[in-house]
């Protein structure tokens, strides 16, 4: 969860508004009614439906308890089994299954739900075009819903092998698509209006504008068959997450690349020095960091410590650390450690991740994480690269992220320690394979030109 907000725990009856700018087939989106007993009825897709891997419904409902389902729609077992959970007036998201399973079997799902369900579902824009024709729709049902769940991202063919992009801004219209949503539903009495971005991408995404004015933001990447029920359990509060972001979001398409274990620069940023390596008109920070992740919890570090200011080369050290549940609800915290090298014969990174534990807290409760690092985490390939311990000032670095951390000294001391010798690299050989070859198309080409000439 990138902002954090619990967005329908404790909802109204009314339906939620679900604005896509990912294809929908279920555009029609109504509900028949069926009697108990008998064969749920199908629901035919519109004849411009488009083949598509993500989709996404809201409904309200109660499931008829005495309906009887086929076994091949299990997934209604899925939302009865949510359903029974958060009760039987509250609003409901729905997310079915994504990389080319076959939707159709959700559609017949969504038809047993039972003749008092309401599913509202606008498609505001296209993917990746500047249509604009969907967003007076969509701000309308932003405005008249009590909650609304926009859904922001890529279609999964955008990201993987051969699927570059130039930029990585929202892609088409969906920012200009978001900022209407977002102004529309919480314009007037609904300024408290539960709004909620739900993103669906394969890589990091470059989104100020969400990370500014959206209430709550979940990245849920591309899931499998049980995407909707993991994202409506975060949505409703039946699950507290604790993911971290395994890279590193940048502001701008131009930040890129950014990352958290780059080397270090002759002039780091300095916002009081012009001459510094920063950006005129950004800052030169991430947007989110990697290792970045809220939940609807909130912790606290304190008393970082070791277990010796100098140790030996051979040595380990162990590293602890208090983490505090300073909030009202049970979660789970990732708790990273990251070293720097201080001074070293090769430029290395300014911290890297060399550990990290994930540790469930009840609320209030203090707990003490402890690491121990061995001569492997302070090591470093030199010029001859051989696997070495340098002696010399380590700084750790322990927190909730790779940028919020808390941090302290160890000095290690004697001589290099040597931990593996150099990898064979054959280089000879290829010289010598390269050399041969190249000598025999030089003395080749003489010949011919010289047949020519003559």
């Amino acid at each position: 969860m990138l902002a954090r907000r619990e967005f329908l725990k404790g909802a109204s009856a009314a339906a939620v508004a679900a604005v896509s700018g990912l294809p929908v087939r279920n555009a029609h989106a109504e509900t028949v009614p069926y009697s108990a007993g008998t064969e749920p009825p199908k629901l035919k897709a519109p004849a411009n439906a488009t083949d598509c891997h993500h989709h996404i419904y809201d409904a309200r409902y109660p499931v008829d308890p005495k309906a009887t389902l086929r076994p091949a729609d299990a997934l209604v077992e899925d939302y009865r089994a949510f359903q029974k959970r958060i009760g039987t007036t509250r609003n409901v998201l729905v997310q079915p299954s994504t990389y080319g399973i076959d939707n159709r079997c959700h559609l017949d799902a969504l038809a047993a739900l039972g003749p008092s369900a309401r599913v509202v579902n606008v498609r505001g824009a296209p993917v990746d075009t500047a249509d604009t024709t969907g967003f007076a729709e969509a701000r309308r049902a932003a405005s008249e819903a009590d909650a609304v769940v926009l859904v922001l991202g890529e279609r999964a063919n955008m990201s993987g092998e051969a699927a570059s992009r130039a930029s990585i801004e929202l892609p088409g219209a969906q920012r200009d698509l978001a900022q209407a949503v977002i102004r529309a539903a919480r314009s007037g009495a609904g300024a408290s209006k539960p709004v909620v971005v739900v993103l669906m991408n394969g890589r990091a995404l470059a989104i100020p504008e969400l990370a500014r004015d959206a209430p709550a933001i979940v990245e849920s990447w591309f899931l499998g068959s049980q995407h909707g029920r993991a994202v409506a359990d975060v949505l409703f509060g039946e699950y507290n997450p604790g993911g971290k972001l395994p890279v590193t979001f940048p502001r701008a398409t131009g930040q890129i690349l950014t990352y958290y274990n780059h080397r270090n620069t002759g002039r780091p940023a300095n916002a009081a020095n012009g001459y510094t390596s920063k950006y005129l008109d950004l800052p030169w920070t991430p947007l989110y960091p990697f290792g970045y992740g809220l939940s609807y919890t909130t912790f606290a570090y304190s008393n970082l410590r070791l277990s010796a200011p100098r140790i030996s080369a051979r040595d380990s050290l162990t590293v602890s650390v208090d983490v505090k549940n300073t909030g009202d609800r049970v979660g789970d915290e990732v708790v990273q450690l990251y070293v720097r090298d201080s001074v070293a014969t090769v430029a290395e990174p300014v911290k890297a991740l060399k550990a990290f534990r994930r540790v469930t807290l009840q609320p209030g409760q203090t707990q003490t994480v402890t690491f121990r690092l061995g001569a492997d985490a302070f090591s470093l390939y030199d010029r001859q690269m051989r696997k070495v311990v340098e002696p010399g000032t380590f700084t750790i670095f322990v927190g909730t992220n790779s940028d919020d951390v808390t941090s302290t000294h160890v000095e290690v001391t004697g001589a290099t320690l040597v931990l593996a010798p150099p990898t064979p690299r054959f280089r000879s050989m290829c010289c010598r394979v390269s050399i041969r070859w190249a000598t025999r198309f030089t003395l080749r080409f003489r010949s011919i030109s010289s047949v020519k000439m003559s």
